[in-house]
């Protein structure tokens, strides 16, 4: 777009060179190559701004139209010692067979571990 106007002007220039004088001729030419400039800096401006308003879009959109999860309904540690869900703080993992994807060779080749109640680990 921004050559086309340059030789627009410059086509309008060659055509009527006998009745335009030169000082007008030269400001004519300058003024479409500023004008030039002036659209290339104002199509990038603006693709800038969109991308960058993109984020928070997709962040509104996030907030406000995803459905929202039912409420987090807690059972009562009473009701699950009653039920012998915890008795020992304590994990343990015997013979860990793991891929990262079906079809592939294993990564993790009969790991056994015991973390007891109270440690730290990672």
């Amino acid at each position: 777009m921004c050559c086309s106007v340059v030789f627009g002007t410059a086509l309008f220039v060659v055509f009527y060179a006998d009745s335009l004088d030169v000082a007008l001729v030269g400001t004519v030419i300058s003024s479409a190559l500023n004008l030039t400039s002036e659209l290339r800096f104002a199509v990038r401006f603006t693709t800038d701004m969109e991308s960058k308003l993109n984020g928070f879009m997709r962040l509104e959109e996030y907030a406000e139209d995803l459905p929202r999860e039912k409420a987090y309904e807690k059972e009562s540690d009473a009701v699950l010692i009653n039920r012998g869900w915890v008795k020992e703080g304590r994990i343990e993992i015997e013979g860990l067979k793991m891929r990262y994807r079906e079809g592939l060779d294993l990564v993790l080749k009969g790991v056994n571990c015991v973390i007891k109640g109270g440690e730290k680990c990672g």
